[in-house]
């Protein structure tokens, strides 16, 4: 019998282990974020980290819901793009065209060997990152009898991601931050890593004053992170941050991708990018 907590990773495997998979009941995981700049509390590794940590819980929790799927991870890639943190160190961003490259290569090689499904999970939302990994979706998904889906884009930028905090409320959960300004680093973001790992979050998040800036906004657009005056690289409330919220939303991110995972499987309709950003996708490169 599989152990549920089983993780079976791909380059462990050799190549006629490989070939032996069921293909339609074999699901890879591809985790792939950027090393950037989280705040002066929090470790470049952030995005990286809980993308490849999710993947992992993801693939427990479906090992548990269904003992027929195979779920294999793949090497977590340390790439994506993001410029407007990129005028402080530690962020490494990577060209949307090289991503793209990247995506579609991999799912290429899964898609000629016959398999016929793939989760790409990305915990960074930068739109070029995200049209990088989509654009590279698109194309293989034309070309091979394959099925790729990346949920979180999808899930954050379709719906205000506050409903899941007046849930918390509901059940008696003290929310004492605002919810929609907790953009980069703030305190959902330092509450999963002081879940995850607590040694990595410097204590000097306690002390941090609340940051926020649109980034969404069309002022912003184009700007580097210090000339939005975001001068220590954080725009949220870290201070705020607690580990009990961290461990729920963590949990409510890994149960989302293994439903989602299922939903992809079994053929049943899947929430897509907002109409808006599918249009702005399509466009080139520059």
């Amino acid at each position: 019998m599989k152990d549920n907590n089983t993780i079976i990773h791909f380059e462990e495997l050799n190549w006629k282990q490989i070939e032996d998979l069921d293909r339609k009941k074999t699901v890879f995981f591809q985790p792939i974020s950027l090393l950037e700049e989280h705040g002066p509390h929090l470790p470049v590794g952030m995005d990286y980290l809980t993308s490849r940590d999710l993947a992992v819980e993801a693939i427990k929790i479906l090992n548990k819901k269904n003992k027929d799927l195979t779920c294999i991870l793949l090497p977590p890639l340390p790439i994506g793009h993001c410029r407007a943190n990129s005028d402080f160190p530690g962020t490494i961003t990577t060209d949307g065209k090289v991503i793209k490259k990247i995506i579609y290569s991999i799912a290429s090689s899964l898609g000629q060997y016959g398999f016929k499904y793939l989760i790409i999970l990305s915990w960074h939302l930068d739109f070029t990152h995200l049209k990088a990994i989509h654009q590279g979706i698109n194309k293989a998904m034309r070309k091979y009898d394959i099925k790729i889906y990346e949920p979180t884009g999808p899930h954050f930028w379709n719906s205000k991601v506050d409903v899941w905090d007046e849930e918390l409320k509901k059940k008696g959960y003290n929310i004492d931050f605002d919810p929609e300004k907790q953009m980069h680093a703030g305190h959902r973001e330092t509450s999963i890593m002081k879940y995850q790992y607590p040694y990595l979050v410097d204590k000097i998040h306690t002390k941090l004053p609340t940051v926020y800036v649109d980034l969404s906004s069309p002022k912003c657009h184009g700007k580097y992170f210090k000339e939005m005056g975001i001068k220590d690289g954080y725009v949220g409330s870290p201070s705020k941050a607690n580990e009990e919220y961290g461990k729920l939303h963590f949990q409510d991110m890994a149960n989302l991708y293994a439903n989602l995972t299922m939903d992809l499987i079994e053929g049943k309709k899947l929430p897509e990018l907002p109409g808006r950003l599918k249009r702005a996708m399509k466009l080139p490169f520059f």
